[in-house]
């Protein structure tokens, strides 16, 4: 059982099951931080046991701020995982596993690569395929900013204060390079369909130049982040479900064909289409890892 309602942007979701019970409220980020921002959610899941979750590649730079018990976070060639309170994942290429026991609440906040570097003031690639602490990105302002969230009445409140703190550490912070905000927007619009040499050229320079600023900027190469984009688009489209068949996914999604699609699945997700579709769990809460 669900109930979602939208107003103005925000939307809230509430799902009871046999699985528990979660709720969430989304909202998008004022309109001067869209370049930086994607959006935040409030979430409260209460669950019998074990809930664990398969999170998987993106171009966005989740932030958790973490307001019940630690998350513990690993990747499949880890030989165990760790556990966190509040924590950024940087770009990663293989799907990270998550798991809590009983409940979890807390404030995410999901940026785009430009804004992470901006916010934490660290180059993207030493966050790469890494799970970081807040206290090692922001220190002990990071600690009083969930101090402050827990003491807020409310989710908008809550939103509102962590909007306001992200909006004073982004205006302090050095943009990035116009040509690879440039680059960036331009792989993001085509799905990652843009040539990464025609990106050079049209910027005048050379690859090795254009994926170093991207390795700092954004964490991966552009190559690879064009990949993850048509994952992206791929899982999207697999989510919305339909009569489509997986040649015709791939080809939607730019891949070349079928099985240069499937390589590239099971590389980021660690599982089949037919397998991601099967661990989907219900109202869009997530993918059961």
């Amino acid at each position: 059982m669900s109930a979602t309602q939208a107003r103005a942007g925000v939307q809230t979701m509430r799902h009871e099951s046999e699985l528990g019970r979660v709720e969430f409220m989304r909202r998008p980020p004022h309109r001067l931080l869209g370049r930086f921002v994607h959006g935040y959610t409030g979430f409260d899941e209460r669950v019998e046991g074990t809930m664990r979750r398969r999170e998987l590649p993106s171009g966005r730079i989740p932030l958790i701020l973490n307001l019940g018990p630690t998350l513990e976070v690993s990747f499949p060639a880890e030989r165990s995982p760790s556990r966190f309170a509040s924590f950024a994942a940087g770009m990663h290429t293989a799907p990270a596993l998550t798991a809590y026991e009983d409940a979890s609440r807390g404030v995410q906040v999901d940026l785009t690569p430009l804004g992470a570097r901006m916010l934490f003031g660290l180059p993207m690639a030493e966050l790469a395929n890494r799970v970081v602490g807040l206290d090692e990105l922001l220190g002990r302002n990071g600690s009083l900013l969930v101090e402050r969230l827990a003491d807020a009445e409310g989710w908008k409140a809550r939103i509102d204060l962590l909007e306001a703190a992200v909006a004073r550490r982004l205006a302090e912070a050095p943009p990035p390079p116009t040509e690879i905000q440039w680059a960036w927007q331009r792989l993001e619009r085509s799905g990652g369909d843009a040539s990464i040499g025609e990106l050079s050229e049209e910027l005048g320079w050379s690859r090795r130049r254009l994926g170093a600023g991207f390795r700092d900027q954004v964490g991966v190469p552009p190559k690879t982040l064009a990949r993850i984009f048509r994952f992206e688009r791929a899982c999207a489209r697999i989510r919305r479900g339909g009569d489509e068949g997986w040649g015709e996914i791939a080809l939607a999604c730019g891949f070349y064909d079928q099985a240069h699609f499937n390589r590239d699945f099971r590389e980021f997700a660690a599982t089949t289409p037919t397998e991601y579709m099967a661990a989907r769990l219900p109202d869009g809460i997530g993918v059961s890892g």
